[in-house]
């Protein structure tokens, strides 16, 4: 087909010559997966390497969600690991289907984004399981890559879904207002202004039904999807009426959902026969929601409407420090938590940042700087850039040493992950990449045979930026930005079609070239036969050569996932052996014709690829091996491995953690640029070796003692370089013996009941002797270790009481874990002045405000502590600290952990110890009952070991419903 090219300027075609190194780049980003990405993706890098290196992470994600459902093909995934309101067997979920259509959409391989539509629309799917815009995405699809044949397909089974949502049990179109109403719960909002409210503040997990700007946009641009792919098949009658369905929910939701007040779209309540609410009022107050109307175009384009982005500018509404709240700080119940699963708190959308709502935000704004002409100077492409690279900080996580693990939602102060259960890393409900693309690239996919681009990247912030490898309208294309000429050898922004430069700029601004549509590029869809979606199917079935394998381990094999995240265990872990041959069998019930074979190894900490490896079939009662096979790829054997080392040669230190106990290592091995990591081994196991080593130790420096407890730095080699930390505890008692004996673990639940009767006389007979914590008080009262306080609150000694319960005062000191020299590894204890409170069972609503200015106070101190350790003079900021609680705690005076976020969480800050104190500050809010209510009134899971008097004399006898006596 002839390619038609015009251009808004006039200028002579060119070769390109910046193109982006596929293979180099994708066995940099991925290592051995990188045959998956190669031909699939587009390729990006810019100036910004938070935005690139997030670009590169979420095509991952996106990688790590593809499920292989055998005949049905691929599906995307929200959670990583299943959940139980996913639909079974598949793993699906409609809330999260558009953002995973609208990123799969710039996939080269459109087999993925297909399947994936096609089954959401299936029999097999559930499409009213929470409130969706798929239509809306499949059009958005179809933009891109033309493959009208496909969209066209769905356009029945998208009417019954469009028209499934006026009469469910949870959302429904109300004939009088001529809106939809939904539940939050199933518009994956749970906990928002109209939910909360509807329970008088005491809930909001379900009910608080609404009408709300989101389903109704949905509903809104779903019905123009259909119209425009009605019209496409000529059906003018359909298209007609959804056009007019469109045209009618778009003036009603100006008309009733837009409020003068607040300046922006918010929600009416829709629960009829509520006392806390009342029908159809206005809720009180913004929530982030209010923007979804610009995400699918609804919102009209004048300086009225335009009012509402001035709010997530303003930092005392929907601004945060790191992020875009869901809803503003003067909501009464802003940020209370309602919710735990366990003592770890759950989703809620009175607050918390969710990269969710904060891509349907991106994309609202960049239509409104794209083609929303009367709407211009309230917001611009700074504030887009800025959002952006505030919304790629949001990747990292400090919670587990800043590395790429996107998770459900973060606290706005402080941007750490709120819910981190297990389903939590690498959580797939949001867009980046799609945003990246037609935002900050400025791809504007279009219906016609133009391809339009305008950048959304600020000029002032941004020097370069490419992208290519793509395929729009079944031509190869690129955007290209170069503020100086330096890095691609010419200035200026160009956009490249088929290999030509077809138009270019001196400046960021909008070019529109004419492409005529080509077919869309063919897939093969090879049918996986051996995927056993759900472990308890007969056939097929995975078996292993191990005895006693773990069946849902083997299932992993098989179940159409495969990732490469080595903290969530995903396939069979073969048993350590001396060079025997392990195996894993396929019983497919019957014989099964099959002409290619996938398989994933994984090679990680802890685990090796195979040396070799064979692939057979069966034959009668034997296996032979399959002959004539072509194997795409060998794994590296552990020989050429293993001769890779001696060869690195080091150029440059990128990072040391761990309180120096790693450090990674930028250098060269064959000319080619490598990462080098060292760690320090385990010790050996024998007794005999490590009381060797101890003889061995020299130049040993003591940093500190309190107490029975002295810490030291020493060496045990020739190095000049200390390479040891070592504790000392002497004299020990029995406690600290079992404490520090390796033991089993147990999850308890300690009730009210069991810490009034049995916990708290055993702390107050045993553990708050004169004995166990004078040595507490004699650093309180500056007898003792007044050399090792590293800050002194100003209200400390300023109390008048003699329990001193008076007092806001604190001294920090530091903990032994810590060796005194690494900022990132700081570890610091808060010793509060007051002695009425043991632990965390003490505290009370009356302690929330001396909490919060305790965390405040003690975050800022240790903030000031890092940045003098910092050797270039660099500044720590505060929200690199977090504060926690340890229950059960070594000694019964309340003392709160800070440490820094880049300190890699160890024991001492595992679930079931730790306890987060902004978390029980929450907590301590949502208890019900006057001042004097507290933590000594709610159930507290925790660990314990077997050997503590704790499980001892008293869980397990609890448990075999023995009589409990924790002071026998």
């Amino acid at each position: 087909m002839k390619l038609d090219i015009a251009f808004t300027c006039a200028l002579s075609i060119s070769q390109v010559w910046a193109a982006l190194d596929a293979a180099r780049i994708t066995k940099e980003r991925y290592g051995n997966d990188s045959a998956w990405f190669v031909d699939r993706k587009p390729l990006f890098e810019s100036s910004d390497e938070n935005i690139t290196d997030v670009y590169y992470y979420r095509w991952s994600i996106f990688r790590a969600h593809q499920r292989d459902l055998g005949q049905h093909g691929f599906v995307s995934t929200e959670f990583i690991n299943d959940v139980s309101w996913q639909t079974e067997p598949w793993a699906t979920l409609t809330d999260a289907a558009g953002f995973h259509l609208n990123e799969g959409k710039w996939l080269r391989d459109l087999r993925f984004k297909n399947n994936y539509a096609a089954f959401m629309y299936s029999n097999d799917s559930d499409p009213w399981r929470f409130s969706e815009s798929m239509a809306a995405a499949v059009w958005s699809g179809y933009l891109v890559d033309s493959d009208s044949d496909f969209a066209t397909s769905l356009l029945g089974k998208m009417q019954t879904t469009w028209e499934g949502w006026s009469n469910r049990s949870y959302a429904a179109y109300v004939d009088d207002v001529g809106m939809y109403w939904v539940e939050p719960l199933l518009d994956a909002t749970e906990y928002t202004i109209s939910s909360i409210d509807a329970s008088g503040g005491y809930d909001g997990f379900t009910g608080g039904e609404a009408l709300r700007p989101t389903i109704n946009s949905y509903q809104y641009a779903n019905a123009l999807a259909i119209a425009n792919l009605a019209n496409m098949t000529g059906d003018s009658s359909v298209a007609i009426n959804y056009q007019q369905r469109a045209a009618d929910i778009k003036e009603k939701v100006h008309q009733w959902l837009w409020n003068t007040t607040f300046e922006h779209f918010i929600d009416r309540h829709a629960e009829q026969n509520n006392t806390n609410v009342t029908y159809f009022q206005p809720i009180r107050g913004r929530e982030l929601a209010g923007y979804v109307p610009w995400t699918h175009d609804l919102a009209e384009d004048n300086t009225t409407y335009a009012q509402a982005w001035r709010h997530i500018l303003n930092s005392s509404e929907l601004s945060a420090p790191h992020g875009l709240r869901t809803v503003e700080p003067s909501y009464e119940y802003y940020m209370r938590q309602y919710r735990y699963e366990g003592v770890q708190p759950e989703c809620q959308w009175n607050g918390p940042i969710w990269p969710y709502q904060t891509t349907q935000v991106l994309t609202g704004l960049a239509n409104l700087l794209d083609h929303y002409p009367n709407s211009q100077g309230i917001i611009g492409i700074s504030d887009y850039t800025n959002l952006l690279r505030q919304y790629a900080k949001l990747n990292y996580n400090p919670q587990r040493g800043g590395i790429l693990d996107l998770e459900e939602d973060y606290y706005p102060d402080t941007s750490s992950p709120i819910v981190g259960l297990a389903r939590s890393p690498h959580y797939f409900h949001s867009g980046f990449n799609d945003l990246v693309l037609t935002g900050f690239v400025g791809i504007r996919p279009q219906a016609n045979d133009s391809l339009v681009v305008k950048p959304l990247a600020d000029p002032s912030q941004v020097s370069y930026f490419r992208a290519d490898h793509i395929v729009y309208h079944g031509h190869e294309i690129a955007v290209q930005w170069d503020a100086t000429g330096e890095k691609y050898g010419k200035s200026g922004l160009q956009v490249e079609v088929n290999g030509e430069v077809v138009a270019e700029a001196s400046d960021l601004q909008r070019l529109t070239v004419d492409v005529a549509r080509r077919p869309a590029p063919s897939y093969e869809s090879p049918i996986a036969k051996s995927i056993q979606l759900n472990a308890t199917y007969e056939f097929p079935r995975g078996n292993v050569s191990e005895p006693n394998a773990d069946v849902d381990r083997v299932h992993d094999v098989i179940d159409g996932r495969i990732w490469f995240y080595p903290e969530i265990v995903n396939g069979w872990d073969t048993p350590v052996n001396d060079a025997q041959e392990v195996w894993y069998q396929i019983d497919f019930g019957q014989e099964t014709e099959v002409t290619r074979a996938e398989i994933a190894f994984f090679g990680g900490v802890g685990y090796d690829v195979p040396v070799e490896y064979r692939i057979q079939v069966a034959s009668g009662d034997a296996f032979e091996d399959v002959s004539g096979a072509n194997d795409e790829r060998q794994p590296e054997s552990k020989a050429a491995a293993e001769a890779l080392i001696p060869q690195f040669q080091s150029t440059k230190i990128l990072n040391q953690d761990q309180n120096g106990r790693r450090i990674t290592l930028l250098g060269k091995i064959k000319d080619e640029q490598g990462l080098l990591t060292l760690e320090r081994a385990a010790f050996p196991p024998e007794a005999t070796a490590v009381t060797s080593l101890i003889s061995d130790l020299t130049g040993t420096t003591n940093l500190g003692a309190n107490d029975v407890y002295r810490w030291y730095m020493s060496n045990a080699s020739s190095s000049a370089i200390p390479d040891l930390k070592v504790n000392l505890i002497w004299p020990c008692t029995d406690a600290h013996i079992r404490k520090y004996t390796a033991q089993q673990l147990r999850y308890v639940t300690e009730t009210p009941e069991v810490y009034a009767t049995h916990i708290k006389p055993w702390i107050e007979d045993t553990q708050r002797t004169p004995k166990r914590i004078e040595w507490i008080y004699n650093i309180l009262d500056g007898v003792t270790e007044q050399e090792d306080v590293v800050y002194r609150s100003e209200t400390f000694g300023k109390c008048t009481k003699e329990d001193k319960s008076d007092s806001e005062g604190f001294l920090l000191l530091p903990d032994l874990n810590w060796d005194r020299r690494s900022a990132t590894g700081l570890h610091l204890l808060a010793l509060v002045e007051r002695r009425d409170l043991w632990s965390l069972r003490g505290l009370k609503k009356k302690h929330v405000t001396w909490l919060r200015h305790l965390r405040a106070e003690i975050v800022r101190a240790a903030a000031g502590v890092a940045t003098r350790l910092q050797q270039e003079g660099g500044e720590t900021d505060e929200d690199q600290f977090k504060c926690y609680v340890h229950y059960q705690p070594t000694y019964y005076h309340f003392h709160v952990h800070v440490v820094h976020v880049m300190l890699e969480a160890g024991g001492t800050q595992a679930v079931g110890k730790a306890f987060s104190l902004e978390n029980l500050i929450s907590q301590l809010e949502a208890v019900g009952g006057d001042e004097e209510a507290g933590l000594d009134s709610v159930d507290l899971t925790y660990y314990v070991g077997e050997e503590s008097e704790v499980w001892k004399k008293c869980f397990v006898r609890l448990k075999r419903g023995e009589k409990v006596d924790l002071n026998d």
